[in-house]
């Protein structure tokens, strides 16, 4: 559950420092939307690739991978000195963050196999719920009194705490398996798909609907998702 709380708590935390963050990189206002975006965007480049990840590394494996790569991108984050440096870490927390949600998701099935799927997704979403509410809490209470870098930096509390436990707790094994090609084509149509649905409503709204950048995404986002649902029918694949 903690890990739910974490992630979905850093997703919304950096509200309460917008300001401070904005003027502390002179970012202009038409790109502090990417400050939650690129969260966004990570989240969705991986969210489809979680399932593969998973059967081709190991449940244990991707979640100390993650973990490791969720703090790092806080430490990047940090240290950033421009707005690429800080949204690239906010993709990267975005990206090891949806694989700390599903292996989380995973150890709690494992952990109370008795709990039906409808339960444990009610529950997933409460606590993920909580997890937003409370980061934006955190964040308008400590806005003011904190430097925005020392918000990124208690990232390192997950590579000191949760990697221990992780390691030494029961994990569900299961065989590993090789996904066809129609899967594959499908995943990355998907991917593409709500890369270019993220992307476009959030330049939506610094650049105008209007901005071919954004429009040829609104354009192929919805084209791309129809494609990757055929490929997702032709391969049966369950992640």
């Amino acid at each position: 559950m903690g890990l739910l709380l974490i992630v979905s708590a850093y997703l919304a935390l950096p509200a309460g420092f917008a300001s401070t963050i904005q003027q502390g990189l002179e970012i202009p206002d038409d790109y502090m939307a990417w400050l939650f975006g690129d969260f966004v965007l990570g989240l969705t480049a991986l969210v489809l690739f979680g399932g593969l990840i998973v059967n081709r590394w190991g449940l244990r494996r991707t979640l100390l991978i993650a973990m490791v790569v969720f703090a790092g991108a806080g430490v990047i984050a940090a240290a950033a000195t421009s707005r690429q440096m800080l949204f690239g870490a906010r993709w990267l927390q975005g990206g090891s963050g949806i694989l700390l949600i599903r292996g989380a998701v995973a150890v709690l099935a494992a952990a109370r196999p008795e709990t039906t799927a409808r339960r444990g997704s009610a529950e997933t979403a409460a606590v993920l719920a909580t997890g937003l509410l409370l980061g934006a809490l955190a964040g308008a209470a400590l806005g003011s009194a904190l430097p925005w870098r020392m918000m990124f930096l208690a990232t390192l509390a997950v590579i000191t705490a949760a990697p221990p436990t992780v390691a030494n707790i029961d994990l569900p094994v299961s065989p590993p398996r090789t996904p066809q090609r129609s899967t594959v084509l499908a995943v990355l149509l998907a991917t593409f798909g709500l890369q270019c649905l993220v992307y476009g409503i959030t330049s939506g709204f610094a650049l105008g609907v209007e901005d071919p950048r954004t429009s040829w995404q609104l354009i192929a986002a919805p084209l791309l998702l129809l494609l990757a649902g055929a490929a997702y029918r032709r391969s049966g694949y369950q992640s």
